[in-house]
């Protein structure tokens, strides 16, 4: 069985806010997840589901 890496906009927003204290836009934090996913190769992954490429940046 092979689950889907699932990570959202919300995602980012909840723990900017929660473990960090910081409150972003869902532009910033769309850019923030673009840009992890990608550094990290996820971004390529068939099995990824993320909104962070519906937000315009």
């Amino acid at each position: 069985v092979v689950w889907p890496l699932r990570v959202t906009v919300g995602d980012v927003l909840t723990a900017a806010r929660e473990h960090f204290a910081l409150e972003v836009t869902e532009a910033d934090a769309a850019a923030m997840l673009r840009h992890r996913l990608e550094f990290r190769g996820h971004a390529r992954w068939p099995d990824l589901v993320t909104d962070a490429y519906e937000y315009d940046g």
